[in-house]
């Protein structure tokens, strides 16, 4: 997704994950950006990740809301595609 980030928006690939998995929910994405600030970067390296790989995948989802009551425009993607 982060390698994506760079071609297509946040509201594009909330779109297409939406539609692409119906039980995907608002909370669900931004309880996955919490997590990707509390990990640490070892599961990256299974990934082959370094250490400035995960920083900079950290830093293309910066933006993106930790808290779903607080992310009006995934919620308003969310019924629309639903």
């Amino acid at each position: 997704v982060a390698a994506a980030l760079s071609r297509y928006s946040r509201n594009d690939l909330l779109r297409l994950a939406f539609h692409r998995d119906p039980g995907l929910r608002v909370l669900d994405v931004a309880d996955c950006m919490k997590l990707l600030g509390r990990l640490s970067n070892a599961p990256f390296a299974d990934y082959l990740l370094s250490d400035d790989d995960v920083r900079r995948v950290r830093q293309s989802f910066q933006d993106w809301p930790r808290d779903h009551e607080q992310d009006h425009e995934g919620r308003r993607i969310h019924a629309l595609v639903h």
